[in-house]
């Protein structure tokens, strides 16, 4: 009964902050944060952190209004229109995303002893003590009280990430939404807001369960939390307008063995990774595929069983 509980949690949320995240706007208003400044990281979500399957919406007719502007003034008005409108979708969708939804998350199955002691105070608080508590010369601190009751003049970080695990198992997703406000004793103006994408490094061999849940899972938590605190540095990094700015140009990325395309722009680049901008102003970190990465490397047992490169990648 508890995992059924934690299972229909986790998909009432996940429906709605997947909604909310296909309609965030790319937000930087380049107000200038001074080197050695503190931004206080709050989670936005709820105590149980989100976790999905990968599920195919190519079958749903409604494309959910993905150019629709919202309003940037306040947290506040943004993040109430974006909850009528991602309710309006999802009716509109109806039981046919549901079925889907449903169907794609029964994958996580074996994953729920993990995924259901994962909460979110704890995870935040790992990515920042991963991260080592600084990034790009600005102090991060985990907010211990409501950013309601946070000090006024404060940088507040807010996060409300969602974890989509591929169905081969092979790669973990994040999808992080954050929004940067300074605490006033008025209503606080955006001053950064993106969504932040980070592609976990592929694992090539076949009994992924084996791979995830060894050490009661122990490694399913750390990817988490490792993601997060990319996810994490990749938005300060981009608020601080760091990166390259680089011209547009078609990136081929596989998934799972097939090709796809995007087009985005080149924000960094080392030998197992690649970051772009999406031309919706999002951030997105995927690994590289060369030679050089072990991670692309499969041994005889994954070959055999499966001839296509697993996970998510890029070939540049």
């Amino acid at each position: 009964m508890k995992r059924l509980l934690v299972a229909v949690v986790a998909t009432t949320f996940i429906g709605c902050t997947s909604n909310i995240q296909k309609h965030i706007k790319h937000i930087n208003t380049q107000d200038r944060i001074p080197q050695g400044s503190e931004i206080f990281l709050s989670y936005a979500g709820p105590e149980n952190v989100a976790y999905q399957g990968m599920v195919n919406y190519n079958d749903l007719n409604v494309n959910g209004g993905a150019g629709m502007p919202y309003p940037g003034g306040t947290a506040g008005i943004f993040l109430a229109s974006v909850l009528v409108h991602a309710a309006a979708v999802g009716a509109m969708k109806g039981s046919k995303q549901s079925v889907l939804e449903k169907q794609a998350n029964q994958m996580l199955e074996p994953y729920l002893p993990v995924i259901q002691n994962i909460k979110a105070k704890n995870l935040i608080t790992q990515a920042v003590h991963h991260i080592g508590g600084s990034s790009h010369n600005i102090k991060l601190t985990v907010l211990n009280r409501a950013p309601l009751k946070a000090k006024i003049g404060s940088w507040i970080m807010e996060s409300m990430p969602v974890f989509t695990m591929l169905q081969d198992s092979s790669a973990i997703i994040l999808q992080n939404s954050i929004t940067l406000y300074k605490k006033s004793d008025k209503s606080p103006s955006i001053v950064y807001q993106n969504i932040i994408e980070v592609v976990s490094m592929p694992y090539q061999g076949v009994n992924t369960k084996d791979y995830w849940m060894k050490d009661e899972g122990k490694l399913f938590s750390t990817a988490s939390h490792q993601l997060l605190a990319d996810s994490i540095q990749l938005a300060v990094g981009d608020l601080l307008g760091s990166g390259k700015k680089d011209k547009e140009q078609t990136f081929r990325f596989y998934q799972e063995g097939k090709s796809a395309y995007e087009r985005g722009s080149l924000v960094d680049l080392d030998h197992d990774r690649l970051i772009i901008r999406t031309l919706r102003g999002w951030i997105k970190s995927v690994p590289r595929y060369n030679d050089n990465n072990p991670y692309f490397k499969l041994d005889p047992t994954a070959l055999a069983a499966n001839s296509t490169v697993r996970g998510i990648g890029v070939y540049y």
